[in-house]
């Protein structure tokens, strides 16, 4: 399933919104959290990011449904992991009086939390190309998760049936999109990052750039890597499994935990 540019940035700010909204059509909260999954899908930690807005005993409740839930097991090269990863949460009411019973449905894992962070629209010269993308960041950040500086890892450029097949026009495409990414990050306050080898905090995060036209699938290119991924020791291979384990179309960031 692809999503067009109206659709991904919808469920992108969903994601990136205070982390508590009030839904416009119907009575019922969402709640961004951070979960700790185990290899199986169970919840081994919960952290409800909810700047307070919740009473205490609805954000207890929150809590302790999210933590008898169970996840399909993310799958990082070829095995079943244990992760860190970003929830979306929708929270409602049921009943009334003594009946009342609090309900928590899952929107969506893997989205990028932040309490700054704008999404810029996507560039238009690759789309009128008929190019889309699917890339990776690498995004530092300080002790407090400000982004220091990104660099990207991986793109995967893909085209439809319309675009050219002109080598500098799709080295264009690569570039644009890129750009449009790193300037999306600068700015941001990431809650959710980990740590490589030297003590440096950091998270990957993905860009799903897709596109959808009538008229035929876009078809993928193969994946142009950078100097960031060898040395972050990466794969392209463990990237891509991230981005299978979640919804298609969600800019999301799971960490896999030791």
């Amino acid at each position: 399933m692809l999503l067009r540019a109206s659709q991904l940035f919808l469920l992108f700010a969903l994601g990136l919104a205070a982390t508590l909204v009030r839904a416009q059509t119907e009575e019922a909260l969402a709640v961004n959290a951070i979960l700790d999954l185990a290899a199986d899908g169970s919840v081994e930690k919960v952290e409800i990011h909810d700047a307070g807005l919740l009473l205490p005993y609805v954000r207890e409740g929150v809590a302790n449904s999210v933590q008898r839930m169970r996840f399909e097991p993310v799958v990082i090269d070829g095995q079943p992991r244990r992760v860190r990863t970003s929830a979306l949460f929708r929270i409602g009411f049921e009943g009334s009086g003594e009946a009342r019973k609090l309900l928590v449905t899952t929107v969506m894992l893997g989205q990028p939390i932040a309490t700054v962070a704008p999404f810029l629209p996507f560039p238009e010269a690759p789309m009128q190309r008929g190019h889309g993308a699917l890339l990776w960041l690498r995004v530092e950040v300080d002790a407090q998760g400000k982004v220091l500086g990104s660099e990207p890892l991986a793109v995967v450029l893909s085209a439809l049936p319309r675009a050219s097949g002109d080598d500098r026009e799709r080295e264009a495409s690569i570039q644009d999109y890129l750009q449009r990414a790193q300037d999306s990050v600068r700015g941001w306050t990431v809650l959710m990052a980990e740590a490589d080898a030297e003590g440096r905090q950091y998270a990957v995060v993905t860009f799903d750039y897709a596109m959808q036209e009538e008229g035929g699938a876009a078809r993928e290119f193969p994946a142009k890597t950078f100097p960031a991924l060898e040395r972050s020791g990466i794969r392209i291979e463990a990237l891509r499994e991230r981005t299978r384990a979640l919804p298609p179309g969600t800019l999301m960031q799971v960490s896999m935990l030791r």
